[in-house]
């Protein structure tokens, strides 16, 4: 069982969930993260779950369901309708018992690898008010559909970089650096 795992946020990116467990965890790289959630040694942090039975295995009793896990912090809601029927069975399977490196994006069909951007996307007021509420920001997964210039929420525009450094978010968003809430205390 884990010790600690981090409070799950309102349509919080599965990406940043395993994030905040590893700058919790103080684990030295991802690799050592992966093996505490998912019984897998890699040093990836990939978009769709892998093995996650063993992280649920891990969680108190009862304290979320895999459904309302897949369903409220992945984007497999969203893709469920256009899977194709055959492949159902295959992508579920390899989200909840997979070890390997198989390529679940292509499970998905033709056009899912579009349906999300590769950077990661924060909306300004979001960042603001979770750390006002929360003491630290995360990655919503309502801003990350490619599709999608400006927050739903507040209607602004979707930032990819650091306003000040011009860092991308996606490289200095990474397990590597867990100072990331300082980056955005300077411009909140």
């Amino acid at each position: 069982m884990l010790t600690h795992f981090p409070y799950l946020y309102s349509d919080e990116d599965f990406r940043s969930i395993v994030y905040r467990y590893h700058v919790l965890s103080r684990n030295k790289d991802l690799r050592e993260t992966n093996i505490d959630l998912f019984n897998r040694s890699t040093y990836e942090n990939n978009l769709f779950p892998r093995n996650l039975n063993h992280l649920m295995e891990q969680l108190p009793s009862k304290s979320i369901s895999v459904e309302k896990f897949l369903y409220n912090h992945t984007y497999f809601f969203w893709a469920k309708p256009f899977i194709p029927a055959h492949r159902l069975d295959t992508l579920m399977n390899e989200m909840m018992f997979g070890k390997a490196e198989s390529n679940i994006v292509s499970m998905l069909g033709k056009g899912s690898a579009k349906l999300l951007t590769d950077t990661y996307r924060y909306c300004p007021i979001c960042i603001t008010n979770d750390y006002n509420l929360y003491g630290e920001t995360y990655l919503h997964r309502k801003h990350q559909f490619s599709f999608l210039t400006c927050c739903p929420e507040h209607y602004t525009e979707l930032i990819t970089c650091c306003p000040n450094c011009k860092a991308n978010f996606k490289k200095i968003f990474s397990p590597l650096n867990v100072n990331v809430d300082l980056i955005f205390l300077k411009w909140i």
